[in-house]
């Protein structure tokens, strides 16, 4: 078993020892998947773009408590956070929950990241200022039967190249 592996694996066990059988707060999103897999394919999203910002002094928070990760999963040498976000296989549709309770969700991150798997890697698909979220994104309710949160969903026309990530994180 990998790194990135027996990460999943030791959150997985800290998710059912905090939130018992709750799935969506597991990261088991419907259809009885093992939640460890959910939590893999959000390691391997950080760790993909930790590795093409590592040169420039970036931090990898791969911790987790019983609030999750706190929102960031690297942080960049400015102190901007980056929250990651990975899906499954592409075009997959990039969510951010958004609403809960009819309550905007806080969002402790600067910058927001997508990537996607694939068999043979992680695609870096671009990213946002969080400001912009709003403007760009497209307000919808969850589709997962016995969820009634709010999503953001954004296009893939409005994410940034990574290489203007890169840059920044350069300086």
């Amino acid at each position: 078993m990998g790194q990135l592996e027996r990460m999943a694996t030791n959150r997985s066990e800290r998710k059912q020892k905090f939130y018992g059988s709750n799935p969506w707060r597991r990261g088991m999103i419907g259809n009885g998947r093992d939640p460890r897999l959910a939590i893999l394919l959000g390691l391997k999203g950080e760790w993909a773009l930790y590795q093409y910002l590592k040169r420039f002094g970036v931090q990898w928070d791969a911790g987790f408590s019983r609030y999750g990760d706190g929102g960031s999963d690297i942080t960049l040498k400015d102190k901007r956070r980056v929250q990651v976000k990975t899906v499954r296989a592409l075009p997959g549709r990039l969510l951010l929950k958004h609403f809960s309770n009819d309550k905007v969700q806080p969002q402790p991150f600067d910058v927001i990241a997508f990537c996607a798997d694939s068999p043979e890697s992680v695609l870096l698909l671009g990213w946002l200022h969080r400001k912009e979220l709003n403007r760009v994104g497209l307000l919808e309710r969850c589709k997962v039967p016995g969820q009634s949160h709010w999503n953001l969903e954004v296009g893939y026309q409005f994410l940034r190249p990574m290489r203007r990530l890169r840059d920044e994180a350069s300086c």
